[in-house]
């Protein structure tokens, strides 16, 4: 006689898988917040970002003011007749420079302030509108 197969039950489990499974951790890990109620990634991707716009701003305005200095030592026409407009434009360069410097401490000080925050819907919120503003810059950029 023919051995019987003892089949087992195989018990159906609702553990997502696949996408949904990313989705479940997205949701998770990103967006839903821990016990503190904090949304600690998105929370600290955030404040990465702003950092990092703060330093490149930083960086840019003193490379701007250095470069500056060098096209007016080194290049501009110092001559009676355009001695103004190059006095001018250097004050302009330079206070352009010291409002960029302004901005990058302001945004830094941001990025502090959303590592303190503890609403998560204003962290995403403000995520949402630093991804849509460089999708406006790149938009922008690629019409010419």
């Amino acid at each position: 006689m023919a051995k019987k197969r003892k089949y087992k039950n195989k018990k159906v489990s609702n553990e997502p898988k696949g996408i949904k499974l990313l989705w479940k951790l997205w949701n998770d890990e990103v967006i839903m917040p821990d016990e503190n109620g904090n949304s600690v990634i998105m929370q600290e991707f955030t404040s990465l970002l702003f950092a990092i716009l703060a330093w490149a701003m930083a960086i840019g305005s003193v490379l701007l003011f250095a470069s500056s200095i060098y096209v007016a030592i080194a290049i501009i026409d110092w001559s009676i007749e355009r001695l103004i407009g190059n006095i001018v434009s250097l004050l302009l360069i330079f206070v352009l420079c010291v409002l960029c410097f302004v901005i990058s401490v302001i945004i830094k000080v941001m990025s502090n302030d959303v590592k303190r925050e503890k609403d998560r819907h204003y962290i995403l919120a403000l995520f949402s509108g630093i991804i849509s503003f460089v999708a406006l810059i790149i938009s922008l950029v690629s019409l010419f």
